[in-house]
Formats: C-alpha cells, structure tokens, sequence
C-alpha cells in the first residue's frame, strides 16, 4: 500500500450506540414477516377445509 502513496487503510463502521436501534429494528421487520406470513398461511388454509 506505501508503494501506492495510501498512508493507511482505514474502515468506517456505525457508531457503537447504534447496535440496540439496529438490533430492534431487525426484530421488528422479522417479527412483522413472521406474523404476516402466519396470518398468510392462517387465511389459505382456512379457504381450503
């Protein structure tokens, strides 16, 4: 990399307060699919017996 004339590598990353937002957000997205996809398979089925 020196050879190239780039002093150092650097990675941007998000803040560390930001986990537990990220953290609740993934669980609402995936909590609202898993009851959209159950009341999905609720109503099919309910048409089908």
């Amino acid at each position: 990399m020196a050879q190239h004339g780039h002093a150092a590598r650097f990675h941007e990353a998000d803040p560390a307060g930001a986990y537990w937002t990220f953290q609740w957000y993934d669980t609402a997205l995936f909590g609202a699919l898993a009851v959209a996809l159950l009341l999905v398979t609720a109503l099919l089925l309910r048409r089908r017996v």
